[in-house]
């Protein structure tokens, strides 16, 4: 019996000028199809610039498919089964479906019948094909992009904040905003507070949405900025481009907020969490107390200290230690270190194809991999306290227009942790607990003994 209604169903997978072309002329196929055999066209669904081998939703497949199964309509056209589905699984739910229902199906190429074991086992080895060319093409594409990444050629399967989209060249407004936030961050700067001046200024990610703390560390993280080619999520070399941020930068962003970059609201305590209970080892958590900021241990429960007491007396102390002597390395701003960095990061590489080209023995080359790789180990640490913020030569006037996350971006580079011990239950002729300085001990950053706070 013929079909009283039928369904078209045209898809492709990449419509770069979004015109759709390709599935009105899938369209036009098959309607001349169906008057040819007599079948009235009951209904066109069209999935335009989307894969059928991705696993990716195709809302008007979905719909043909709900369609069929209701009765809408008993037919189905297409111009080939590639179009319909390239995945196993999905043929099969077609197969079933087509069992069940009684729908018939016919292509552009030639008639499938799914209600038979021929036309079943034909419609299998058609998608099995179908799918063996889509590995076969996708491993020939991987096997590209590897060789053009280690070629530090650009390869983007999608659009990245600061560059032109598919080209080498910088978006110039763009690569300013990623330069400008990278020395805020280093300079002690929320990603919070970067966010929200980035939608506040109506900028956008590259798809038209709001930026996160999450997207703009990502933004932030991206080595390509650097100059680096990715291949996988590894980085497999230089690139051939010019880079956003300078290698130097781009390092001590890393390493900085791998230790202490926050992304949620900014800092009002300057110590909390610097400051330790010296009963339990916990962090102090900033607070009230009698209605007066105060820091306390929320674990024990032993600490409980005023903040101004605490902060006057830290903050007088580091300002005295800026003032009497330079904390950032004599390296200005990290470029002898970035240029050793470069040199032996292409040095392995040689190592690595001496090996390969047997010049050099195992034996030999895990010798001098060790080395280099020492070498990159104790750069990358210097690279790392390099992070500190450039202090002016008058810090008190610099710490007095800081913000807190800059202060304690400072703090960090100086002091590890201050550890509070309990007090001796001294009271002053007013009745409280007085402060003792003395109950302060300071654990400088990279060295491990405390000095007191007297």
């Amino acid at each position: 019996m013929a079909p009283t209604s039928t369904a078209i169903y045209a898809r492709i997978s990449d419509d770069k000028a979004g015109e759709g072309l390709g599935v009105a002329r899938q369209e036009r196929m098959c309607r001349e199809l169906a008057e040819r055999k007599g079948w009235p066209v009951g209904e066109v669904f069209a999935d335009n610039s989307i894969s059928a081998s991705s696993g990716k939703r195709r809302p008007a497949y979905e719909r043909m498919l709900q369609a069929l199964r209701d009765g809408t309509h008993d037919a189905l056209l297409c111009v080939d089964v590639d179009r319909l589905t390239r995945r196993p699984v999905e043929l099969e739910e077609l197969i079933d479906l087509a069992e069940r229902h009684g729908v018939a199906l016919a292509n552009v190429s030639g008639d499938l019948d799914l209600a038979t074991p021929d036309g079943r086992l034909k419609a299998r080895i058609m998608g099995a094909v179908a799918r063996q060319e889509i590995e076969r093409k996708s491993e020939r594409q991987a096997r590209a992009n590897e060789d053009a990444a280690r070629r530090g050629v650009f390869v983007a399967s999608r659009q990245v904040f600061g560059w032109r989209k598919g080209s080498l060249e910088q978006e110039p407004n763009e690569a300013a905003m990623i330069r400008d936030a990278a020395a805020q961050v280093l300079a002690g700067a929320n990603l919070t507070t970067i966010r929200d001046a980035w939608n506040g200024a109506g900028v956008t990610t590259p798809y038209g949405g709001k930026w996160t703390t999450t997207n703009l560390r990502l933004v932030l993280d991206n080595p390509r900025h650097a100059g680096l080619q990715v291949y996988k999520g590894e980085i497999v070399g230089p690139g051939a481009w010019e880079p956003i941020l300078d290698r130097g930068t781009w390092q001590r962003l890393q390493a900085w907020g791998k230790r202490r970059r926050r992304t949620g609201r900014p800092r009002t305590f300057l110590l909390s969490g610097i400051l330790r209970c010296g009963h339990c080892g916990a962090g102090l958590n900033g607070g009230t107390n009698n209605g007066q900021p105060a820091y306390g241990c929320r674990k024990c429960f032993k600490i409980d200290v005023k903040a101004a007491d605490v902060d006057e007396l830290i903050v007088e102390q580091v300002l005295r230690a800026l003032e009497q002597r330079e904390i950032v390395p004599a390296s200005e701003d990290g470029r002898d270190l970035t240029a050793a960095l470069v040199r032996d990061e292409a040095l392995l590489e040689e190592l690595a194809q001496d090996r390969a080209d047997g010049v050099m023995s195992r034996a030999e080359w895990l010798r001098a991999r060790e080395v280099v790789q020492q070498r990159i180990d104790a750069t990358t640490r210097d690279l790392e306290r390099s992070t500190a913020p450039r202090i002016p030569a008058d810090p008190r006037a610099w710490w007095a227009g800081a913000s807190v996350d800059q202060q304690r971006a400072l703090l960090a580079v100086l002091i590890d942790r201050i550890e509070v011990a309990p007090h001796d239950g001294r009271r002053r002729k007013d009745g409280r607990v007085a402060f003792d300085s003395s109950r302060l001990r300071a654990i400088l950053a990279d060295d491990a003994a405390p000095n007191s706070c007297d």
